[in-house]
């Protein structure tokens, strides 16, 4: 499978990987979304490793003339997970985050400086499943990372806030450091909050609220190191969403199978940075227009993309043909800027029985013959009738099962280990 990249060389993607970048994404959450009220929002989260600038892109649901500012500071120790400190245990100011990026690839910034930004390019919603997320990029801003004393030799800390009305953030209980299945048992060292005043401009002398987090990209700009960037575009089954009922839970609804092949990758000494796109409730336009706008950063390495959500399943063949037809411009769109497609059909559980499912899994079958690499885990996850395995399913605290179509945890893991067999021929060197 080869293609021509923008310098004109002949790529062969079934020899050569992509280049690893120098830049990590990371997004831990596929909500678009945009909070009530004025609030500052917080989020500590530990970064793949030293740093020397950071980049913020804000994502929402709604475009309008609100004004949002963002600060950053690292931090030597997690603390109370909202103050940052130094080695000396001295508090650390944080830094002003300006906007005005015209290129998101050009590190001068040009046009950059403005101390606020307003989310632009947004149209559409979730509730009509044409949602296309606006997003803004910060300036890239100097900022060195600081080594830890809490946890030595551990990767560094970045705490982030942002500030204003309406600003783009999400409401997640198991974000909450108190939640019985918090995400901080996925990400280590995470903690989000708010507070209903400006914590940018004055420190605050209180713990946030929490169950709300912003809705961010941070790009790291590593010191020395290369990274994978992988983004994974689907629903509540990539997500790794969970009935409250199922037992166990697992990771706070974001502990799918691409985070966990993603460690899997990064356990063994191959460095893969995360970006969920995938987010409960959402039909294929939704997270394929948010893979388009995460394709035209030039940052991605690799994407899964899922062809076609059950989701849509009542909307009939037309959302199969539109959803097929979406997938041909980002596979193209992949081979145009050196981004390793692969396309993740719908599994047991999802749209069985279904004329859609059934024109979609066609026209997978055809990407695979000529050439387009395909994540197919059917083999492991399918009963003999089409249907989710049962041992596969969710189960409540009596047996019972509470949920035939997403994935438990012994089924997330045994996909992502199907992912991680599969990784050289995906191209993680």
């Amino acid at each position: 499978m080869s293609s021509i990249d923008k310098s004109g060389t002949i790529r062969d993607f079934g020899e050569m990987p992509p280049e690893r970048k120098l830049v990590a994404q990371l997004r831990d959450y596929g909500s678009s979304a945009n909070g009530p009220g004025t609030f500052t929002m917080h989020m500590c989260r530990r970064m793949p490793a030293e740093f020397d600038a950071i980049q913020i892109v804000l994502h929402g649901a709604a475009s309008g003339a609100n004004t949002f500012k963002a600060a950053i500071a690292p931090s030597a120790q997690f603390n109370n997970g909202w103050q940052p400190k130094d080695a000396a245990n001295a508090d650390q100011t944080f830094t002003a985050v300006t906007f005005g990026t015209t290129d998101r690839q050009n590190p001068r910034n040009p046009g950059g400086g403005a101390a606020t930004a307003t989310v632009t390019g947004t149209s559409g919603s979730n509730a009509s499943g044409d949602l296309i997320e606006g997003d803004i990029a910060s300036d890239i801003i100097s900022l060195r990372s600081l080594d830890r004393t809490d946890i030595v030799g551990a990767p560094p800390l970045l705490m982030v806030r942002v500030y204003g009305v309406s600003l783009p953030a999400s409401n997640a209980s198991e974000s909450s450091a108190v939640n019985a299945n918090p995400w901080s048992s996925v990400i280590p060292d995470f903690y989000s909050g708010y507070w209903a005043t400006d914590a940018i401009a004055t420190p605050p002398g209180a713990a946030p609220s929490q169950d709300w987090l912003p809705n961010i990209t941070i790009n790291c700009f590593l010191r020395g190191k290369r990274v994978y960037n992988m983004a994974v575009a689907g629903d509540s089954v990539e997500q790794g969403w969970i009935a409250a009922t199922a037992v166990p839970q697992f990771g706070g609804n974001i502990n799918g199978w691409g985070r966990r092949f993603a460690k899997l990758c990064n356990d063994i000494g191959v460095p893969v940075s995360y970006i969920s796109l995938a987010h409960t409730g959402q039909k294929s336009r939704v997270f394929h227009e948010r893979a388009i706008n995460y394709l035209l950063t030039g940052s991605l390495t690799h994407l899964f993309v899922k062809v076609w959500s059950t989701n849509e399943s009542a909307d009939g063949m037309a959302s199969a043909y539109a959803a097929v037809d979406r997938c041909n411009k980002i596979i193209q769109m992949c081979l145009d800027r050196g981004v390793i497609p692969i396309l993740v059909p719908p599994w047991g559980g999802q749209g069985d029985g279904t004329a859609m499912k059934t024109y979609v899994l066609d026209y997978i079958e055809k990407c695979k013959q000529s050439g387009i690499l395909v994540f197919d885990p059917r083999s492991i996850t399918d009963a003999s009738n089409g249907t989710l395995r049962q041992d596969f399913k969710t189960v409540n605290s009596g047996g019972a099962v509470v949920d035939g179509t997403h994935l438990n945890s012994f089924g997330q893991d045994e996909v992502a280990m199907f992912a991680f067999r599969m990784r050289r021929e995906f191209m993680f060197a």
